[in-house]
């Protein structure tokens, strides 16, 4: 379940942040099958599914974030993508 956190000064930090843990926890999986011979197609398949699809969630009301938030999201983009390539 997804939900969307929203503090009392309206800032997107903790939800950020909820996301950032929630897709953070999904890159073992990632890491799982890449170690499992899973074919870089069907890791990019999974990650699309499993990762950027909560990355993206609400990302049309906080898409003027502060680059320190926008950072923070990109960086597991950035990690799935080590782990897709076998890059390290």
């Amino acid at each position: 379940m997804l939900d969307v956190y929203v503090s009392p000064d309206l800032s997107w930090g903790k939800h950020i942040e909820y996301v950032y843990n929630m897709a953070n926890k999904r890159l073992h999986a990632l890491r799982f099958l890449k170690r499992a011979g899973v074919s870089v197609n069907d890791l990019v398949r999974i990650y699309c599914a499993l990762i950027r699809s909560v990355l993206e969630y609400t990302s049309p009301v906080w898409s003027s974030l502060p680059d320190y938030l926008s950072n923070h999201i990109e960086s597991i983009q950035k990690r799935a993508l080590r782990i897709i390539l076998g890059v390290n």
